[in-house]
C-alpha cells in the first residue's frame, strides 16, 4: 500500500510498505493488517495490554516476554510478534501466524538500511519456502515459490521499479509475456508526494487532480493543509468513455478537526475522540458526463468519522439512508457504551425533488450486546431476528463471545 504521509524509504519504496501486523515500542501503537491502529494506554496486570480506543472485543493483545507479543483475534487467528529493529526504530513484527485450525506460516525479516526492518521470506509449517523478498538500490524482486521452479527457480516473479532520485516506486511488472506494469506517476503538493497517475497493464489510465488548498488542522496548528483528491478520472480504453467524478468538501470541517480551536497532538489518538459535542463534516461526489453533473452523493460523518447520512440524487430523484448509533454527543469517548458505534436504526427514504409527499422509507433496528454482537434485529417487513450467542467462558478459552 502507499501512503503519502510515509515520507521515507522503509524498504518497499518511498512511502509504500506492506500492510503487516506491527507494534511500535517508541509511541506504543499497534498497527493491525486490517488497517486498523490502536495506542496501548494501560495493562490488565495479567500481561494483556489494552487501548482505550478499542471499543469491541475483535482481538487482545499480549506481551509474552520482553522481546515477544501475541495477537490474537476474534476470528480465530494469531498472530506472534518479535521485537526487531535498530534503536531508533524497534518494532515488534510477526514472524509466526496461526490459522484458527492450527496451521502456520513462519515470516522472516531481515535489516534495510540499518534502521527498517522488510519482510525477507515466507515459509509453511513444513519449512518449504513460499515467498522471498531481494531488495537492491532500484529494485524489488518478488519472487512466489522461490525454488519450484525449472532448475530451482523462482515459479512467479514479480518486480518493482524504483526512481534512482528518490525511491519512489514506478513500475509493478506482472511475472507474464511482455513485461506488463502498473505505472505510476507522482505530484509533490504541499509537502506530500501524491499519486497523479495510475496506468494499467490493460490500458486503463486513472487520473488524480489535487485542485483546492486541503483538508486544514484545527486551528492555531501550524501543519500544512492535507492534500485531497478533487477530480478522478477512469479512462477504461479500447474506445469506452471516460468516467469522471469530481470531490467537494463543503465548508472548513474535516476529519481532522478543521476549524475547531484544539491543540492538535501527534500521540497516536485521534483527536476528534477527545472532544464533547455535535461535529460534522462532508464530502460530495458527483458523477460528470459531458461536463454535466448527472449523479450527486452527499456523504456526512459524525465527530467519531461514521456516516450519519448519505444522500443520492440523480434526474428528479432522491434517495437518503440515514444511521443513528448508540452514542451520546454529550458524553466523552470513554463515557460511550462498547457498542456505540454500530447502528442503533438505520431508515432509507425514497422521493422525488419536486414533490417530496410522495415519499417511501424503510427502518431497521438493532441491539448489541457488549461485545458488539447483533441481538435482535428488527427488519421493514416486521420481522424480528433474534440471536442468541455462548458465553465465553463456558465454549471460548479466549474469553471472545462469538458463537
Amino acid at each position: 500500500g502507499y501512503s503519502p504521509l510515509a515520507a521515507l524509504d522503509s524498504g518497499w519504496g518511498w512511502g509504500w510498505d506492506l500492510q503487516l501486523t506491527r507494534y511500535n515500542l517508541a509511541n506504543q501503537v499497534l498497527s493491525l493488517s486490517t488497517g486498523e491502529t490502536f495506542k496501548v494506554t494501560s495493562t490488565d496486570g495479567n500481561g494483556q495490554l489494552l487501548m482505550k480506543e478499542k471499543k469491541i472485543d475483535t482481538f487482545h493483545f499480549y506481551q509474552d516476554t520482553e522481546t515477544q507479543y501475541r495477537v490474537v483475534h476474534r476470528s480465530g487467528m494469531v498472530e506472534i510478534l518479535e521485537v526487531r529493529g535498530s534503536f531508533q526504530n524497534r518494532e515488534a513484527l510477526p514472524v509466526k501466524i496461526y490459522s484458527p485450525i492450527g496451521n502456520f506460516i513462519t515470516l522472516e525479516h531481515k535489516a534495510f538500511t540499518g534502521v527498517h526492518q522488510i519482510l525477507s521470506a515466507i515459509r509453511d509449517e513444513t519449512g518449504e519456502l513460499l515467498l522471498s523478498v531481494e531488495r537492491t538500490d532500484f529494485l524489488l524482486d518478488i519472487l512466489m515459490f522461490p525454488l519450484a521452479g525449472p532448475g530451482a527457480t523462482p515459479l512467479v516473479r514479480f518486480q518493482m521499479e524504483l526512481a534512482t532520485t528518490d525511491r519512489r516506486v514506478q513500475r509493478i511488472v506482472l511475472p507474464v509475456d511482455g513485461k506488463p506494469s502498473w505505472r505510476f506517476s507522482y505530484v509533490l503538493r504541499d509537502g506530500y508526494l501524491c499519486i497523479s497517475q495510475m496506468e494499467s497493464p490493460g490500458g486503463s489510465r486513472e487520473q488524480m487532480f489535487y485542485r483546492d488548498t486541503g483538508h486544514e488542522f484545527p486551528q492555531g496548528n501550524a501543519k500544512p493543509p492535507l492534500p485531497r483528491v478533487t477530480e478522478h478520472r477512469l479512462d477504461p480504453g479500447a474506445g469506452q468513455p471516460m468516467v469522471r467524478t469530481d470531490y467537494s468538501y463543503p465548508g472548513v470541517k474535516n476529519f481532522l478537526g478543521g476549524g475547531l480551536n484544539i491543540d492538535w497532538e501527534d500521540d497516536g489518538l485521534d483527536n476528534l475522540f477527545k472532544l464533547r459535542g455535535v461535529y460534522e463534516y462532508k464530502c460530495v461526489e458527483t458523477l460528470v458526463i459531458d461536463d454535466k453533473a448527472m449523479r450527486t452523493v452527499e456523504h456526512t460523518y459524525n465527530q467519531f468519522h461514521l456516516v450519519t447520512q448519505q444522500i443520492t440524487t440523480q434526474n428528479n430523484n432522491m434517495h437518503s439512508v440515514k444511521t443513528e448509533y448508540f452514542l451520546d454527543p454529550e458524553k466523552s469517548f470513554d463515557e460511550q457504551p462498547n457498542f456505540f458505534q454500530l447502528p442503533r436504526q438505520v431508515t432509507a427514504l425514497w422521493t422525488y425533488l419536486d414533490n417530496t409527499s410522495l415519499v417511501r422509507s424503510e427502518v431497521t433496528s438493532n441491539t448489541y450486546d457488549s461485545q458488539g454482537n447483533l441481538l435482535t434485529q428488527l427488519l421493514p417487513s416486521g420481522v424480528v431476528q433474534t440471536n442468541v450467542w455462548y458465553p465465553a467462558s463456558a465454549s471460548d478459552p479466549d474469553d471472545f463471545v462469538r458463537n
